[in-house]
């Protein structure tokens, strides 16, 4: 996690994470259980974003959706709850 939101490192990949397994799991398997390699190979499509990839993967698990302001002007729609994570997005993505 420090990687990701402390350095902003865009391609970081925590396969540990028992989270963002059963997100995998989830999403990509309707809840049966896969091996790490597996998981890897799904994960290489989303090279160089994989921290991009593993935050959605995340969220997908949390009940609560993040509400979003609306802004004028050059500023973009941050999350409320996340100010580090609206800076990733701002800084990384197009």
């Amino acid at each position: 996690m420090f990687l990701m939101f402390g350095l902003l490192r865009p391609n970081v990949f925590p396969l540990d994470d028992l989270g963002l397994q059963r997100a995998i799991c989830l999403n990509y398997f309707q809840g049966r259980s896969v091996s790490l390699r597996t998981m890897r190979k799904i994960a290489s499509a989303w090279d160089p974003w994989r921290s991009v990839a593993t935050w959605y993967l995340w969220r997908s698990l949390d009940p609560i959706p993040v509400e979003y302001e609306h802004r004028t002007g050059d500023e973009r729609g941050a999350p409320r709850d996340s100010g580090t994570m609206a800076r990733f997005f701002r800084d990384f993505l197009p």
